[in-house]
């Protein structure tokens, strides 16, 4: 029985071209303008926390996440230090044209070990990923 490390839709994936002609076809089909000239951008995909309640309908548990004072602290580090934009979402009630357009502005996603993993694709061709384990 084949694995996802060895099945043929996980190697496509690896495939630039393959990856790449995906993404245009996503992009294209939900009519997703392409990114303009910005900062660049650290996107850390979260789940919702109690201050997302009223508009997520639910709290997750959070071991795996940077909480809200933290995460405006490592904002400020990262913009001065780095130049980098750090902006949190949160896809849980997110239409899939929104959540496309944000990860094809993408240039460093940062999410926890799951499903908001399946929009690599997307990712601009110098994107990279950081994907916390162990949560």
């Amino acid at each position: 029985k084949a694995s996802m490390t060895d099945a043929g839709v996980a190697r496509g994936f690896t495939v630039p071209e393959v990856r790449f002609e995906l993404r245009k076809a996503v992009l294209s089909y939900l009519r997703t303008p392409p990114a303009e000239l910005r900062m660049p951008t650290i996107t850390y995909l979260s789940r919702p926390m109690k201050e997302d309640l009223s508009e997520h309908g639910r709290v997750w548990q959070q071991r795996c996440h940077v909480g809200p004072r933290t995460f405006r602290a490592l904002k400020e580090v990262v913009a001065r230090e780095a130049g980098y934009n750090l902006v949190r979402v949160v896809f849980e009630k997110t239409p899939y044209a929104v959540q496309a357009k944000v990860i094809s502005e993408s240039d460093i996603l940062w999410a926890g070990h799951g499903a908001g993993l399946v929009h690599m694709p997307l990712l601009p061709d110098h994107a990279v990923v950081v994907e916390m384990f162990n949560c």
